[in-house]
C-alpha cells in the first residue's frame, strides 16, 4: 500500500477536529473544524471504501459524489451518536473520537482494499 497525501489528510482530519474540542465552546475555530469534519470526512472515508470494493460505479458525477459524501457523513455521525446515547455514554468528545477513529480506519482500509 502506498500512502498518499489525501489518505493521510483524511486520516488526520478527525484527530484535528478532536483537538479543536479543547478550544472555547463558541469559538469560530472549534465550530469550523467540527462542522467541516462532521459534514465531509467520515463520508469521504466511507465513499473510498465503496470505491475500493467496487460496489458502486467507477466514478460518480461530481455533484452526486458530494451529495453521497455528505449523506454518508451524516448517517455515520447519527449512528455513532445514537449508539452512545443508548448506552448512556454520550459526550461530544467521545463522539468525535469515535468518528475520528472510524474515519482513520476507513481511510487506511480503502488503501489496502484498492486493487489498483
Amino acid at each position: 500500500m502506498k500512502l498518499s497525501v489525501s489518505t493521510a489528510t483524511l486520516a488526520v482530519s478527525g484527530w484535528l477536529a478532536l483537538a479543536a474540542t479543547g478550544l472555547p465552546p463558541a469559538s469560530a475555530g472549534r465550530i469550523a473544524a467540527s462542522l467541516v469534519f462532521l459534514m465531509i470526512c467520515p463520508g469521504a472515508a466511507v465513499m473510498r471504501l465503496v470505491a475500493a470494493t467496487r460496489r458502486g460505479p467507477d466514478r460518480y458525477e461530481p455533484l452526486m459524489a458530494v451529495a453521497l459524501t455528505v449523506a454518508a457523513s451524516l448517517a455515520v455521525a447519527t449512528l455513532i451518536s445514537e449508539a452512545l446515547f443508548l448506552t448512556g455514554t454520550y459526550t461530544l468528545t467521545r463522539c468525535v473520537c469515535a468518528l475520528a477513529a472510524l474515519t482513520s480506519v476507513s481511510a487506511f482500509a480503502a488503501g489496502y482494499l484498492n486493487p489498483r
